[in-house]
């Protein structure tokens, strides 16, 4: 053991990164139980703002029972740990017993129950029963749940009133302390937290050269890919990783912090172990960061790869068949050294010649570009996000994190307004019909009008949503004649108006967001005054709408223009 110890100095911690991943879907020791007790956990953990939060709410409120409750993979057993080893009643590589009753720095109690499901039916009624009477003689409970067992559990004991009040509170995620007949919980659901704030802090910690200096006693250092692609993240890199999960969670495809993991763990070492690593030149493109990331072996699809859903989801958006600015450069031109490092593009020019600069290859130049480009040009970096992901994202990116909404904002949202209820544009229009028109993608010449607003009175208004994390994150909402429309104006409603505004007119669409339109729609027309004793239509003519009136007086209408 000394000999192989001494030939790979790092390959405990390489080894430790591979227990992280899951490429044949049926690794155990992905989980994060078994992770806990690996020495490089505690080096590697993240320190999360909504554990500080647990812990302060457990310390300082009055003596409540605090769920944590959330989907599998969520990092709620990462959580309780960070609360334990913060409340110094637990060491790295120590097991967490399943339930336990601990002193906290205030000097009260806390009893904790580490995975509530995992209990018998029985177990789980007699955990409620205590959690109950403890809070009654000064004793906090903090139970660790998945979310169909624990509100199984708690119906049976709740009103119908204070069971619907628990699942209101389920899906606020606002922690507040409420009573339930009698008792006092709070609930945090981490399954409603954007966990792509953790992407950077772990990332960086991940990279440590604490925990790569023993790879500089390695034989094979030279021609490594893992130790290779460690080298070649940057700040950049870290951005454009991150950007993919904010697109993918903004398209339905939320990733937990098990799959985050398991997807930047295997893209560092492919797989690989270090007795794996040979002296041959293939093998640093072969698992090179930009391919193991986007589910490639060199330039070949991986299966096994994208079995992960986290690269499942990427390899499926195929971000390296769409055509970016950069490609006359890097194609045309051949201008690969102008973008990449020497060592990026001399290993890019040998591929290229290997494969006839096949389609295969300048994909993966495209996701090279992504990743490593050093371009420095601002200006580059937002056209290749408009490229990859849609034209609104760049703009999107910087009104969910506060900046303020602009005119051009607003006239995106104006001009979109007036196309889905009207199906044109005519930027001369002072006010916006709203009509009663169908959803079917035919056009209709003419449309009952409930009211005419004008344009200024539609406006946008951002909201900061908790969501337990050290940066600020907004929700944006439309604004009619003063009212907040109650829909989140997500990042694919945003892709839809600037479509609909170039005169894309789609009849087939995401049943979601089909769902956030409607609801749009609905909300604008319950503001308009709908009772009134003239009707308004509009009547499209070759000079485009015209407004129409009809008044009804005795038992004949009077139609006038």
């Amino acid at each position: 053991m000394d000999a192989v110890a001494k030939k790979y100095p790092n390959e405990d911690f390489i080894r430790f990164l591979n227990t992280l991943h899951n490429v044949s879907a049926n690794n155990q020791s992905a989980i994060t139980e078994l992770s806990i007790t690996n020495p490089f956990f505690d080096k590697t953990m993240v320190e999360r703002e909504v554990g500080r939060h647990i812990m302060n709410s457990l310390e300082q409120e009055e003596p409540h029972v605090l769920i944590l409750t959330g989907h599998a993979g969520d990092g709620k057993t990462g959580l309780l740990f960070q609360v334990l080893k913060n409340w110094n009643v637990i060491t790295n590589g120590e097991e967490l017993k399943l339930s336990d009753t601990v002193t906290m720095p205030s000097g009260r109690k806390c009893h904790y129950i580490k995975d509530f499901s995992e209990l018998s039916p029985e177990k789980r009624n007699e955990c409620i029963d205590t959690a109950i009477a403890d809070c009654a003689n000064g004793i906090s409970t903090f139970l660790v749940a998945n979310t169909g067992p624990l509100i199984m559990c708690f119906e049976k004991r709740l009103s119908e009133k204070d069971a619907s009040k628990l699942i209101d509170a389920i899906d606020s995620n606002d922690c507040v302390i409420n009573y339930y007949n009698g008792t006092p919980i709070s609930v945090i659901n981490v399954a409603t937290i954007d966990n792509t704030t953790f992407v950077k802090p772990y990332l960086k910690k991940l990279l440590s050269y604490d925990l790569w200096r023993e790879c500089d006693h390695c034989e094979k250092q030279a021609y490594c890919p893992i130790l290779n692609n460690r080298g070649l993240i940057t700040d950049r890199t870290i951005e454009f990783i991150t950007d993919n999960y904010i697109y993918q969670l903004e398209y339905g495809k939320k990733l937990t912090i098990r799959q985050i993991v398991a997807h930047l763990s295997y893209s560092l070492t492919g797989g690989l172990e270090c007795r794996n690593v040979k002296n041959i030149d293939k093998l640093r493109f072969t698992y090179l960061l930009t391919n193991t990331f986007f589910g490639y072996k060199g330039v070949k699809y991986n299966k096994n790869s994208t079995a992960m859903k986290a690269i499942g989801d990427t390899y499926a958006e195929a971000y390296d068949q769409k055509k970016l600015r950069a490609d006359e450069t890097l194609f045309i031109k051949r201008d690969l050294s102008d973008v990449f490092t020497k060592q990026i593009s001399d290993m890019l020019t040998d591929e290229g010649e290997r494969t006839n600069n096949s389609e295969e290859w300048q994909r993966a130049v495209r996701r090279a570009y992504m990743m490593l480009n050093i371009d420095t040009n601002d200006a580059h970096w937002e056209d290749l996000l408009k490229d990859v992901f849609s034209t609104w994202f760049p703009r999107y990116l910087q009104l969910r994190s506060g900046e303020s909404t602009s005119g051009a904002d607003r006239d995106l949202v104006r001009d979109a307004m007036q196309m889905l209820f009207t199906d044109s544009i005519a930027k001369k229009d002072k006010e916006i019909p709203i009509t009663m028109k169908r959803e079917n993608g035919v056009s209709q010449s003419v449309q009952l009008v409930y009211e005419s607003k004008p344009k200024k009175k539609i406006g946008l208004e951002q909201v900061e949503v908790r969501d337990y994390n050290a940066k600020k994150r907004y929700y944006i909402y439309l604004v009619f004649d003063g009212n907040r429309i109650n829909t989140n104006l997500s990042l694919p409603l945003f892709d839809f108006f600037e479509e609909i505004r170039k005169g894309a007119i789609a009849t087939n669409i995401d049943p979601m967001l089909s769902q956030g339109i409607d609801s749009l729609k609905a909300q604008i027309i319950a503001h308009c005054e709908t009772e009134k004793s003239e009707i308004e239509l509009i009547a499209l003519t070759d000079s485009g709408w015209d407004s129409i009136q009809a008044e009804k007086i005795g038992d004949e209408w009077k139609i006038y223009s």
